[in-house]
Parts: C-alpha cells; sequence; structure tokens
C-alpha cells in the first residue's frame, strides 16, 4: 500500500515542479517570442505548415472549423493556405494561457469567424468553456506545445474530451531523435531536478531548455519534456485517440534539399545556429495525426 502513495505523491510532486519550472521559463521568453525573427516563423511558414496542408486537403474542403490549442499569437492565420480555408463558412478558435499573446493575435486577426480565448490546456474546465462557444470541430490542432506540457496525459484526455467523434487530431512536436542530438552536442541545458526517477508510468525521459535560434540575437529557451515516439504512441491510447499517421518533417529527400536552396533560416550555417547541422541533414519535427476512439473502443 505504501509502495502506490509514495510514487503518486511523488508524480503530484513533480508535476508540480516541473509546472512552476515552465511557467517561469515561459515568462522569461515572453520578451523575445512576439518579435522573434526569422528561425521560428519560417520553419512554421516552409515546413509545418505544408505537412498541415497536406492532411486536411486530403479529407476536407474549404469550409472547416479549427480549434487551436497553444495558439500564441496565431502565425497560422498569417498564411492564406489556412485563412483560406477557415473561410467563408468556417471558423476558428485560438486557446494560449498567455494574455499578451492572445491580445496580440486577436488584434491581428480580427474577422467574422475568428475567435481567441485565454485559457490553460491544463484546466480541465476549459472544455466547457469551448463547449460553449462551439461543439463541433472538424480539426483540433496544436503546434509545438506538447512538449511543453509536464502532464501529458491530462492534456491528452482534455483534448480528447474536446474532440468529436470524426474530428481531426493533429499534434506536431520537436522530433525526439533531434532533441537528442541537440543534447549529445551540449545545446540544450538538462534540468537535473526534474528527473522521473521510479516511475511507472513515463512523464519524460528528460527534461531541458530548448534554445529557440532567433538570428541574429543570441537564442532564447523553452521548456522541453523529452519524449519517444512510442512514449507518444502509449499516452495517445490512453487517451483513446487512435493515431492513424505520424509523419517525420521536413522530408529528408524532397524537403531538405529545397530548403538548403532557397536558403531559408535556418537551414544554413550562421553563428548563432545551434540546430546546424543537423537541421539541414535530418527531419527535425513530427506531425501526429489521431481520430478520436468511440466508447466501443472503434474509431469514429
Amino acid at each position: 500500500m505504501n509502495d502506490k502513495r509514495v510514487p503518486a505523491q511523488h508524480t503530484n510532486n513533480l508535476l508540480r515542479e516541473a509546472e512552476s519550472w515552465a511557467s517561469s521559463l515561459w515568462k522569461t521568453a515572453l520578451a523575445r517570442w512576439p518579435d522573434r525573427i526569422g528561425q521560428d516563423k519560417n520553419f512554421r511558414l516552409h515546413v509545418v505548415h505544408p505537412a498541415l496542408d497536406e492532411l486536411l486537403r486530403e479529407r476536407f474542403r474549404r469550409g472547416i472549423h479549427i480549434l487551436d490549442l497553444g495558439c500564441g499569437d496565431c502565425s497560422l492565420l498569417d498564411d492564406p493556405r489556412f485563412s483560406g480555408r477557415i473561410r467563408p463558412d468556417g471558423s476558428y478558435l485560438g486557446i494560449d494561457i498567455s494574455g499578451e499573446l492572445i491580445d496580440k493575435a486577436s488584434a491581428r486577426h480580427l474577422g467574422e469567424g475568428i475567435r481567441f480565448l485565454r485559457g490553460d490546456l491544463a484546466d480541465q474546465t476549459l472544455s466547457h468553456q469551448i463547449a460553449e462557444i462551439s461543439h463541433t470541430w472538424d480539426v483540433v490542432l496544436s503546434v509545438f506545445v506538447i512538449q511543453e506540457v509536464p502532464d501529458l496525459n491530462t492534456f491528452l484526455e482534455n483534448l480528447a474530451h474536446i474532440a468529436s467523434p470524426g474530428c481531426l487530431v493533429i499534434v506536431v512536436t520537436v522530433h525526439p531523435a533531434f532533441a537528442e542530438w541537440l543534447l549529445e552536442e551540449g545545446r540544450i541545458r538538462i534540468e537535473s531536478s526534474l528527473q522521473p526517477g521510479f516511475e511507472s508510468e513515463v512523464l519524460w525521459r528528460w527534461a531541458g531548455n530548448y534554445p529557440i535560434v532567433d538570428e541574429p540575437l543570441e537564442p532564447f529557451y523553452l521548456p522541453y519534456f523529452h519524449r519517444s515516439v512510442e512514449d507518444y504512441r502509449e499516452a495517445f491510447a490512453r487517451a483513446g485517440l487512435k493515431v492513424c499517421d505520424i509523419r517525420d518533417i521536413p522530408n529528408r529527400e524532397h524537403d531538405l534539399p529545397h530548403l538548403r536552396e532557397l536558403p531559408v533560416t535556418p537551414f544554413y550555417q550562421f553563428e548563432t545556429n545551434l540546430y546546424w547541422p543537423r537541421i539541414a541533414e535530418e527531419p527535425s519535427a513530427l506531425v501526429i495525426a489521431a481520430l478520436k476512439e468511440d466508447f466501443h473502443g472503434k474509431d469514429s
């Protein structure tokens, strides 16, 4: 009996410590994030958005309803591939914990069918707030958020609760192999106080400060909780989300040669590019697409 209580208490304490650490690191990063230059926006525009667009084209026409969890300052709607897919008959709801980023997103993307809401993705009451706006979403999207979330199980449970039958769930995250390379090269700083230890369920393998390249400035850092591809598969399954597709991006054979030729940052060498040379050689992000399973355990 004691053996069960001690790990549970350890888990709760560790999660609280991890959430406090991640929140503190993000507060520091907010001084840089809204005015970031090049790399992050380029990576989304030239790598993430084409992958998302391909997934959406395979399933939907125009007028789709998108729920974006962790929307930040909403670079997604800067891209006409997505703003055009939403209008005229669809809708978009962006959620983020940062009031500052929500304010910036709202100021830049006013329009019919476009809404923003401040909310914590780990808060179980968030689903009720979202339900008051709409019960039906074609796509629930989360881009580069899941690796910053300590409590992955709660995050995915909330996401699954929000998703209705037939909804496509798309999560984009840092590729585990790319993060491992950054760690091996000493470009991620491990947070030694957040080692999971003896957990029976994997919370994360290790946690550290993930560099955001912001040329020509020095990198700044965001929280990162490392999990393997199999860890993600298992967590999705526990939440009742059936993984239907996993894609490494950018594609090694087709995308990377094109990106090197353009060239766009961070796919060439410069002094503050901590991703070089791996970023130009191997996929650095992972796209996970899933469908919510119904109560019989079958995908809808």
